[in-house]
């Protein structure tokens, strides 16, 4: 059976969850409770309760862990880790339900907050997915509505959604709360996908518990459906270290039959990532931090993989090119097989050269405990040029002169050049944790951006290429006229497919990108992209948009009828018409400004009709 482990919720690397005895006290209290403050309507299938059983043979939960494990236990459990799945509670929702009513696609759901619990009025997910006949009424519409009990939460730092209780499964209410952004996004608009009126509904038992809880086994049978079962909620200790029954069993023992110092030839039947190789140290972030087939049975047992352990000897991974799955160009990589799918680090690392030394690992930068960096867990000094040097030693104090940059600028940066943003997840760029060098020749033939244009926007390839031919040697290659005279960006973001758009749209808004290639001409590129056929392509673009200047208030719907998303786009080209700058001189030609510093509307035209709209699909 091919599974997808690394989906949306995953792909957040954000989050996970109770202990053991939390989660039972808090079914105890649902059982207790399950009387709504107002009459409902009945609904045989639908419970109010987690239809997962807790606990499972040989594991024995990150609250036994804690007893020995003190700091440990306290550095994992600030985590985001911890709180990737969690029983819905006034603690664990992070968006405000009560009163809200959504609307999307002729669907209304309408949420509650009463007590401790939340409740959403909606059809069931088989209703709401039905489609129409033509001339015939839409049967999700005229479908019974029922308040249903919020059982459980995915994700608790960039965005949360919420899964109810239906015929003994867990069922995605299909809306996404973009914390941040403090935003609501229907389930179907929040990936990179072909723009789709279907309702997209996921199941949280053969979809999302695997990489979302430890131990999982999905109980999958023909005669009963999904009887789950899980030794814990969320990525806890035994996730990483595998399943702690025997290691306690063995400290018991070795402590009352030994004295303190004396020698242990047992080994320890645990796993420590830190004293594994890169390898198999690699392999257990990458049984969820990466894409892979399961073997056949997977659906009823679960993993049979466990930390320390080859992973490929459990699993097939996608690699690029295998031909295991449709996960090729159009999908995850990029047509050199760098992987382009974010929460699919691991298959971006793999193909890095200090990767297949054996010199880096993913702990080379990364640590579930001591992390200086909650976000993205980095251990200390690993946010700089440190996760590279403490390696490539020779560089120490002449990072400069081999950058060709200012010592403090972006460009010194070793990530930036080495490890660009040039996949995407979590409505963003994300690094690729491929490490490579940039090369204007690989742009040519693969469409993967280089990295100094996606600092330097408004530079043309050409200019990228002469750069590098004159500080590296590289051989320049041969460029069309556009991309001699053109920004790579604004081609890429006018032109390029829905990936590229959405690369593109994100970095006209970077930071680092505004500091170095100014931040006054960027807007109509953006307004461009916001009518963009791809729901995220539009989104990213509002977002990056709203980070110019004069643009912070300016008001966009980016799920609005095409009729409006075109009023948005004028509205923002209008806006910065009105703007006065300062003049761009023979830069502006890149940028497709003319020396009055106004656009020109017909190349751009141009290029919008030359954009490339075959289908993208990222899963993330």
């Amino acid at each position: 059976m091919a599974s997808r482990l690394s989906n949306w919720g995953r792909s957040m690397v954000i989050v996970a969850v109770s202990s053991l005895l939390v989660a039972v006290a808090v079914l105890v209290l649902w059982s207790n409770s399950h009387r709504a403050e107002k009459p409902l309507q009945s609904d045989p299938n639908d419970h109010g309760t987690l239809p997962v059983q807790f606990g499972r043979e040989s594991f024995v939960t990150s609250e036994v862990c804690r007893k020995c494990h003190v700091e440990q236990h306290k550095s994992w459990h600030e985590s985001y880790h911890r709180t990737m799945t969690q029983v819905a509670t006034s603690q664990t929702v992070a968006a405000p339900l009560d009163g809200l009513t959504l609307a999307s696609r002729g669907r209304t759901y309408q949420f509650e907050h009463r007590g401790d619990e939340f409740w959403v009025t909606m059809a069931t997910p088989q209703e709401l997915a039905k489609r129409s006949q033509p001339g015939t009424p839409d049967p999700a519409k005229a479908s019974p509505v029922r308040a249903r009990k919020i059982v459980v939460t995915t994700g608790s730092h960039v965005a949360q959604t919420y899964w109810i209780s239906y015929a003994g499964d867990l069922w995605q209410v299909p809306w996404v709360y973009h914390i941040q952004e403090q935003k609501w996004i229907p389930n179907e608009d929040s990936f990179l996908h072909p723009p789709s009126d279907d309702l997209q509904f996921r199941r949280w038992n053969n979809n999302c518990a695997q990489c979302h809880a430890v131990g999982a086994q999905p109980g999958w049978t023909a005669q009963t459906g999904y009887q789950t079962r899980v030794a814990e909620l969320g990525i806890s200790c035994e996730s990483c270290h595998g399943a702690g029954e025997e290691h306690v069993r063995f400290r018991k023992a070795q402590n009352a039959t030994q004295p303190v110092g004396a020698s242990r030839t047992i080994k320890d039947p645990i796993t420590n990532p830190a004293r594994c190789s890169a390898e198999r140290a690699s392999d257990i972030c990458a049984q969820c931090h990466s894409s892979h087939q399961d073997p056949e049975g997977w659906n009823t047992r679960g993993s049979s993989f466990r930390p320390g352990e080859e992973l490929e000897k459990h699993v097939k991974l996608h690699r690029f090119g295998t031909g295991i799955t449709k996960h090729d160009y159009q999908d995850g990589y990029w047509a050199d097989g760098t992987c382009r799918t974010g929460g699919d680090e691991f298959l971006g690392m793999m193909s890095s050269p200090c990767y297949a030394a054996e010199k880096m690992s993913c702990l080379s930068c990364h640590s579930m405990h001591g992390y200086a960096s909650t976000t993205y867990q980095l251990k200390p000094g690993m946010d700089g040029n440190q996760a590279c040097l403490q390696c490539h030693t020779s560089l120490q104090g002449r990072v400069a002169e081999h950058t060709h940059h200012g010592e403090k600028s972006s460009g010194s940066l070793c990530y930036n050049c080495h490890v660009p943003y040039i996949a995407y997840g979590l409505f963003k760029g994300i690094r690729s944790h491929r490490v490579d060098s940039p090369s204007a020749e690989v742009e040519v033939k693969t469409g993967r951006p280089t990295a100094c244009n996606l600092c330097h926007v408004d530079k043309p390839l050409g200019w990228t290429a002469s750069q590098l031919a004159q500080w590296y040697g590289q051989p320049r290659p041969e460029l069309s006229k556009e991309q001699e005279s053109t920004s790579a960006v604004a081609m890429m973001a006018l032109q390029g497919d829905a990936m590229q758009r959405v690369l593109a749209a994100w970095h006209l808004g970077w930071e680092s990108a505004l500091e170095t290639s100014r931040k006054d001409w960027q807007a109509p590129y953006l307004a461009y992209l916001l009518d963009d056929p791809y729901p995220v392509v539009r989104y990213v673009s509002y977002r990056s948009l709203q980070s110019l200047p004069g643009f912070d208030k300016f008001s966009y719907d980016f799920v609005a009828e095409k009729g409006l998303r075109e009023q948005a786009k004028e509205r923002a080209i209008e806006l910065w018409r009105q703007q006065t700058r300062k003049p761009f001189g023979e830069a502006g030609r890149a940028i497709l400004l003319d020396e009055h510093g106004q656009l020109k509307v017909d190349v751009v035209e141009e290029f919008w009709r030359k954009r490339n709209d075959r289908p993208v699909e990222i899963n993330e």
